[in-house]
C-alpha cells in the first residue's frame, strides 16, 4: 500500500494504522505473525480469525476489533454546521428545528 501512495500525510496515516492494528492483534489478541490477511472484492483487508476496522482524519487514526462479529470505524473533522448546504438536504422542518439547537448538537 506504501508504494501505490505518492502523498506524505497518506503515507503517514497507511504506517500509523498498521502499527496500530498489529499492536492490537499481537498484544491484545495474542495473534501469531505472521497474520493471515486477505482482501474482500472493495478492497477491505480481513482476517481469518476476528475482524478489524480503521479510520483516519487529519492526525487521528482509530481502530475497532471484535472477535465475534463485523464492526465499522469512522471518524471525522469537527466542522461547523453549514446551513447553506443543509437546505439542500433537510424538509423545512428539519432545518427549523436544526436552527433550535446548540452548534455541538447540530453536528
Amino acid at each position: 500500500r506504501l508504494k501505490g501512495t505518492t502523498h506524505p500525510k497518506r503515507k503517514l496515516h497507511i504506517m500509523y494504522s498498521d502499527l496500530l492494528i498489529q499492536y492490537v492483534l499481537f498484544t491484545k489478541q495474542r495473534m501469531k505473525y505472521p497474520l493471515s490477511i486477505t482482501y474482500n472484492m472493495r478492497g477491505k483487508p480481513l482476517l481469518s480469525k476476528g475482524f478489524f476496522n480503521i479510520s483516519n482524519c487529519n492526525e487521528w487514526v482509530m481502530c475497532t476489533y471484535s472477535n465475534n462479529a463485523a464492526v465499522g470505524a469512522d471518524i471525522e473533522e469537527y466542522k461547523r454546521c453549514n446551513h447553506e448546504l443543509a437546505q439542500f438536504f433537510f424538509t423545512k422542518e428539519e432545518l427549523k428545528y436544526l436552527l433550535t439547537l446548540s452548534q455541538r448538537e447540530q453536528i
